[in-house]
This record gives C-alpha cells, structure tokens and sequence, in this order.
C-alpha cells in the first residue's frame, strides 16, 4: 500500500487572518483528495491525523485547516459564523485548487453542516457527515456568541434545518456516521440526513455501537471500532470495500 510521503503547510490569506492547515500527499499518485472540517468547541484540523494517515495509506491525498477562532488560525470565534465558515471552506479548496468533481468533503459535528451547505454552492464527489449536527437557518449568519447559542439550544430548533432539502438534491456519494450514544447530537438527525439522501448515487448509514459524541475516547477503548469506521470513510473516497 501507498505511504505517505509529504506534508505540505499552508497559510492561506482570508479577510484579516489567515488559515492555516496542511495538505498530506500519498508517495504514488493520489487517487482522490479529501478535505476534512473539524466542529466546534476545542477541536481543530489536528485531531484528524489517525484518519488521514488511513487515507494517505490507500492512497488518497488530505487537507485539514484550523478555522477561525480554533487552532493555530486563532482570531475570535465572534469574528466568525456558520456562513463564514462554508466561505473558509471555499477559500481554502479555491486556492489549494481543489476540483470538486474529485472531492470528497468530510465534516465532523458542527463541521458537517458546514460541508452541507458546501455541498448547495459547490457539490462535491463525496460527502460525508460524522456525528452530524443540523442547525435553523437562523442560526446561519449570526456570529458565534450568546445569540447564536440561544439560537441552536432552543428545543428543536434544528428540525426546520435546509440540511434535508440541500441533501435531496446531492447526486454524489454519501457516508452518514452516527454515535448511539450521542449525547450532543439529537438522534432524529443522522437518519433524517440520510433518508433525504435518497437521490445520492451511494450511500451509507453507520452507526458505532456504545460510542459518544467524544469518537477518540470511544476508539480508545474499542480501536476496532476506529478501522471499520476510517474503512467506511475510504470506501466512501472510492477505495474497495
């Protein structure tokens, strides 16, 4: 199998600030490229080097990138939202020239709305949306803060989300990864996601028995769990079952 060979860091200029990441290129020949989005909270682009060395391993290229208010970007979180961040998304595949058409777009949490609203201004080949959040469009431009908190917490509030329409119309592939667990993410939303799927050309619903919103802790205890899931996310870039 491929290893990987190079890392290449980048900063790229956004607005004031810059983002910042990093683009793993497999030894051969890269068989697709992935683009991966962390959520909220603490989480960065650094959290996904296990998953993209799995990648890098069957032979597909990866970038990850810290947003705004995260990881080394830094900046405040106030000076951002949830539109801002699918900007960022863009930005970031615009100039590292990514082609959507060899894409697969995967975002974790807060992170796969992101990718899902991506996915209506530029459709990647593949998608996929672990431990998915949905939000109101609402909360869409409000920056992160106490209104877009009061926003999002208010019960049910996601259930009027754009995130099934948006996916009634995605034509790629699509790999939907829950948590049974899940304690941050109400359980109406990943099967919903991909019920709406209908019309994707593959897709997939996997659900981690036993696991938590927190996936390492749950891989930490059960690593097996971690190699069907990082099989699933391959499969879902175009490797062989």
């Amino acid at each position: 199998m491929p290893e990987l060979a190079t890392i290449q860091p980048f900063d790229i200029p956004y607005r004031h600030l810059r983002l910042i990441g990093d683009r793993w290129q497999p030894a051969a020949p890269a068989r697709g490229e992935v683009l991966v989005l962390h959520g909220g909270g603490n989480s960065s682009g650094a959290g996904f080097e296990p998953l993209r060395r799995h990648l890098a391993t069957q032979g597909f290229a990866s970038a990850a990138f810290d947003f705004i208010g995260h990881g080394r970007t830094g900046g405040a979180l106030a000076d951002s939202s949830l539109s801002d961040r699918a900007a960022q998304v863009l930005a970031v595949q615009d100039a590292l020239a990514l082609d959507a058409a060899q894409l697969t777009l995967i975002g974790f949490s807060m992170g796969a709305y992101v990718a899902t609203r991506v996915v209506a201004l530029r459709p990647p080949a593949g998608l996929g949306l672990a431990i998915p959040a949905a939000y109101t469009p609402g909360a869409w431009t409000l920056p992160f803060g106490p209104r877009f908190a009061d926003c999002i917490r208010r019960p049910h509030s996601w259930a009027d989300t754009d995130a099934f329409e948006i996916l009634s119309a995605y034509r790629g592939r699509l790999l939907v990864l829950s948590a049974d667990e899940d304690a941050v993410i109400p359980p109406e939303i990943p099967p919903r996601l991909y019920e709406a799927a209908a019309a994707a050309a593959w897709r997939r619903h996997h659900r981690i028995a036993g696991a938590g919103h927190k996936l390492d802790q749950h891989y930490a205890q059960r690593p097996a769990d971690r190699e069907i899931v990082y099989r699933q996310f391959a499969e879902l870039c175009g490797a062989e079952a």
